[in-house]
């Protein structure tokens, strides 16, 4: 398969710049285009991609030229004036060629995969290893072969705790009764609204309607994290990291008073 970069035809340079570029005036660029022209019309060559651009008099205001009548027009040129065309024309080429690698690049379905998973994630404020999660799907199902170069394992720990491996969590129905809490989650949940820890966000539902489900916010990221729910992919559900569990209960306890 060839690596050669096929640039776009209509790739021109203005009579304009050429004469920026060899210090000639513009109308005498003008000249010597309109005979070069004159001159390849005898010959039957194909002249369709040069195109003459008027002002609003009629008058001509530039010539854009591809690069074979861009090459012709400074042949008759000296050697320096001739340098500075060729290498303009080449750095056009690179420009363009970088451009069109780029665009290639960003299209491709991995770098979509990639970008509608990290789409999720943030919608849903994913870290760690439910973020990779997604990654790891979106991967499996775009580009399997792909799948070893991504790691296997995140860390889930307090954001800003500088840990170097994950940490244990429990849901908040399991914190509250370890720590023997008489509330029901829902009614802590609540105050962790209240608190800025968790919000409520909402999802369509096949039924037509809204579905409602919590996310942990940026300021909760410090006592827990977002996990995709086992009963759908498309909501989350709050972990509790346990060495946050005092401190956590604590303030639910206290905003219930």
């Amino acid at each position: 398969m060839s690596n050669i970069t096929k640039l776009p035809d209509n790739l021109t340079m203005s009579s304009r710049e050429i004469a920026d570029l060899t210090g000639r005036e513009h109308k005498n660029v003008i000249r010597d285009i309109r005979n070069m022209l004159d001159e390849l019309k005898k010959d039957g060559s194909d002249l369709s991609h040069v195109r003459e651009e008027h002002d609003a008099r009629g008058y001509t205001a530039t010539f854009k030229l591809p690069k074979r009548e861009t090459l012709i027009l400074v042949s008759g040129y000296n050697t320096e004036l001739r340098a500075k065309i060729i290498d303009r024309w080449q750095e056009l080429e690179a420009i363009v060629a970088k451009h069109m690698a780029r665009a290639a690049i960003s299209n491709s379905p991995m770098v979509q995969a990639m970008e509608f998973a990290e789409a999720v994630s943030n919608m849903l404020h994913l870290e760690g290893s439910a973020r990779l999660g997604v990654a790891r799907k979106v991967t499996s199902i775009v580009a399997p072969h792909l799948l070893p170069a991504l790691p296997t394992y995140a860390i889930d720990a307090p954001a800003d705790s500088g840990a170097t491996s994950s940490e244990p969590t429990a849901s908040l129905t399991t914190l509250l009764k370890q720590k023997n809490v008489k509330m029901t989650a829902a009614k802590a949940n609540k105050i962790l609204q209240d608190l800025d820890i968790i919000e409520q966000v909402f999802r369509p539902s096949s039924s037509g309607t809204e579905r409602s489900f919590w996310t942990v916010t940026p300021i909760g990221k410090k006592y827990g994290k977002n996990v995709t729910s086992p009963t759908n992919q498309l909501e989350t559900q709050p972990h509790w990291f346990i060495r946050q569990a005092d401190t956590l209960v604590h303030l639910i306890s206290t905003h219930a008073q």
